[in-house]
């Protein structure tokens, strides 16, 4: 991008006109389609992330103060005589919610995290990780796994048989995103219901096979996706879901919520996470997306499935050591980052409002 050009106020006011100042140069420089056909190398806020603060792929803090000469992690003016000069800016990556980087804070935790074999089952930051996350989802147990993926791929493994079929909505990321993990590791194929990434009742009977169809493959397990990726963030309502569980229950399905961004349906909703997975039989949650911490994800559900689990992860090469450095910035993620969601969800509105004007 060129360097910056200094602009010179039309009156006396230092601080006069920085809002559209600000605007314009939002309209001109950060989302031009060259930005975003070129999107940039950098992620969000390195600056900010610098000074300590929370920056998470999509809570671009540029767009916090429109139109204060304040704005952190982006755009500053500053008034030097009667010129209005702006300071260096930070690139923001709107790509993925996952291109954040740990803050200072969650650094200094995961540098000085109590750490033990977690193979063994001694890693205590580890065992503090998937107590509170078991707590706050309601579930009996929780399982610290690598990778989203993982989290999800190890349900489908429990809840399903080889030939198996497994009900999703429309672009769900098991099918998508999981570079077939789903046929390679337990032999299934997917069904699609609905549109969109969300479905309901009448689909799920639609897509699910007459058990005495041994013709057929046999329908075991249906993947609710909330937040869901593919359409854009968007939220299934919870409404919705309890309609869709009950369907599943009454042809005999198990359930599993691909949760990846539940913090963010917990923010739009208002439930709580016990809530929105209290319908399901495990639930996979990231804390590398909006919560910010470098690598991580839990499956969390029964306990005797998730004793299951660990021997599975084992298997596909998951074990992991003195892992409680990676989970020390989870656990710091979930503590201190989990409710400044909110201001990921005011900082994409405002910048939607940018865009449409």
């Amino acid at each position: 991008m060129s360097p910056r050009k200094n602009f010179r106020s039309k009156n006396d006011d230092r601080t006069a006109n920085t809002g559209q100042l600000l605007r314009n140069d939002i309209r001109k420089n950060v989302i031009s389609k060259a930005n975003f056909a070129k999107p940039t190398a950098t992620p969000v806020g390195r600056a900010a992330s610098e000074a300590g603060q929370c920056v998470r792929g999509y809570s671009a803090s540029t767009f916090e103060s429109l139109g204060d000469s304040r704005a952190r992690g982006g755009p500053a003016a500053r008034s030097i005589g009667h010129t209005l000069v702006y300071l260096p800016r930070v690139s923001i990556d709107l790509r993925s919610d996952t291109v954040t980087r740990p803050t200072r804070a969650m650094r200094d935790a995961m540098a000085n995290a109590d750490v033990g074999d977690d193979v063994y089952g001694e890693d205590p930051t580890v065992q503090a990780l998937e107590a509170e996350v078991a707590a706050l989802l309601g579930k009996e147990a929780a399982l610290f796994v690598p990778s989203g993926t993982m989290g999800n791929q190890l349900a489908i493994s429990l809840l399903t048989r080889p030939g198996d079929e497994v009900i999703v909505g429309e672009g769900a990321h098991v099918v998508f995103y999981e570079s077939g993990a789903g046929p390679a590791l337990s032999g299934v194929q997917f069904a699609i219901a609905g549109e969109g990434g969300l479905f309901d009742p009448a689909d799920v009977a639609a897509r699910a096979h007459p058990k005495d169809a041994y013709y057929c493959p046999r329908t075991s397990l249906v993947c609710v996706e909330n937040t869901h990726n593919r359409a854009g963030g968007k939220v299934f309502p919870q409404e919705r879901v309890l309609e869709v569980a009950r369907a599943a229950r009454e042809l005999g399905l198990r359930l599993h919520l691909d949760g990846a961004r539940l913090w963010n349906a917990e923010v739009r909703t208002g439930l709580s996470p016990a809530a929105l997975a209290a319908p399901f039989d495990t639930v996979s949650v990231c804390f590398s997306k909006g919560l910010g911490a470098p690598a991580g994800s839990a499956l969390v559900g029964p306990r005797d499935l998730l004793v299951e689990a660990r021997r599975t992860r084992k298997r596909w090469g998951g074990g992991m050591r003195q892992v409680g450095i990676l989970a020390a910035g989870a656990l710091h993620g979930l503590r201190h980052h989990r409710a400044r969601l909110q201001e990921d969800h005011a900082n994409a509105a405002h910048f939607a409002k940018v865009l449409a004007e």
